[in-house]
């Protein structure tokens, strides 16, 4: 598997996917948990094994816990001045600029916004640990042919 070619292209897209439901994860995260008591009535049922007040603390824990590494993964980005960090925050996390706005607030031009955007979302998935983001499956034919172009 060392040997492997990482697939960019899928890897970037999980990336992608993680980073999309940042605000989901994080409404999930910081959401109260409302633990009622339970109901008893006189009625006979069938015996229920799971419990909806234990799903939501695990469901809170697990997206607390993946809230903080994208947070933690993203801090601890290499790159140029913070670049990597700047991108991704922007794009993810705060939401607020145009992509436009992004590569001008860098001094850069759009070719080079892409190229970085890319090796940050790349770098991501090198440091995020809480889920295997890494890639190794085959390039498709259309893949490899833009890697050569």
């Amino acid at each position: 598997m060392l040997l492997d070619e990482l697939n960019e292209e899928k890897t970037i897209q999980n990336v992608n996917t993680l980073l999309e439901n940042y605000d989901r994860l994080k409404r999930i995260a910081h959401s109260s948990l409302d633990l009622k008591s339970p109901k008893f009535d006189d009625m006979p049922k069938a015996q229920s094994i799971k419990n909806p007040s234990e799903e939501k603390i695990v469901r809170r824990l697990q997206a607390k816990q993946e809230f903080d590494a994208i947070n933690k993964s993203i801090e601890n980005l290499p790159g140029e001045h913070g670049r990597y960090r700047y991108i991704l925050k922007q794009l993810y996390i705060y939401r607020t600029r145009p992509v436009e706005k992004i590569y001008r607030e860098l001094h850069i031009e759009k070719d080079a916004y892409s190229k970085l955007k890319r090796e940050a979302l790349l770098a991501f998935a090198e440091s995020f640990l809480i889920e295997d983001l890494l890639d190794w499956s085959p390039k498709t034919e259309i893949e490899q042919k833009s890697d050569r172009i």
